[in-house]
């Protein structure tokens, strides 16, 4: 692996990304912590590594793109996570998400459907010392490898009309759906029945991110 570098010009353009995220409306001081320890120029292509900390998108190859940062700190503070909590991550792109999910202490699963891109993440991610689960398929058919049910995130913009097969136990579960303009969060107990809350979970076609159990 190439040595990667992260000089003092990167940290203080993460430190000055980290306070727009502040004054956005990110409170939570752990994601911002996360985010200010993640280096996102790692997970750019060099051609537009000057622009890895302005809060943009930028493209990754396979008509993919990172997601800017203010919308993985957004969908990252929606989980409220603690540590050792599973995270299933539908859409691994980059891999900067799933490292900042990692960096949080969550266990990351996560699913790409682009084997290019699975398996220069892949690689990268193990590079760096990421410990996620990293699956190449359809993140909607979920892993069977589960028997309990993670929170899950989804970081494509491209969400099916709802949400995958559910599994069931005494967790409780967090739908999330991120809009253009607000965001509802609705939390289902798991003493609700499996059809009444599979419809209170349904994909909302014009949300731009989600978060829903699996």
């Amino acid at each position: 692996m190439p040595q990667l570098e992260d000089s003092f010009l990167h940290k203080g353009r993460r430190r000055a990304m980290c306070a727009r995220l502040a004054e956005r409306g990110i409170t939570d001081p752990a994601v911002l912590a996360a985010m200010e320890k993640v280096p996102r120029h790692w997970f750019v292509d060099p051609t537009v590594e000057e622009h890895a900390y302005d809060d943009q998108a930028l493209p990754i190859g396979c008509a993919q793109t990172i997601s800017q940062p203010s919308t993985v700190a957004f969908q990252t503070q929606l989980l409220e996570l603690k540590r050792g909590m599973k995270v299933l991550e539908i859409g691994t792109g980059s891999g900067y998400q799933t490292a900042v999910l990692c960096t949080l202490g969550a266990r990351v699963f996560t699913i790409e459907r682009q084997k290019a891109l699975f398996d220069s993440t892949k690689q990268l991610l193990y590079d760096l010392h990421y410990h996620a689960r990293c699956f190449l398929g359809d993140g909607y058919k979920g892993t069977p490898r589960w028997t309990t049910p993670p929170l899950t995130a989804s970081s494509s913009p491209a969400v099916p009309p709802m949400c995958p097969p559910l599994s069931w136990n005494s967790s409780s579960l967090v739908a999330s759906w991120s809009y253009r303009s607000a965001t509802t969060i609705r939390k289902c107990c798991a003493s609700s029945s499996p059809a009444t809350t599979a419809k209170n979970l349904l994909w909302r076609p014009t949300a731009t991110a989600a978060l829903y159990p699996c």
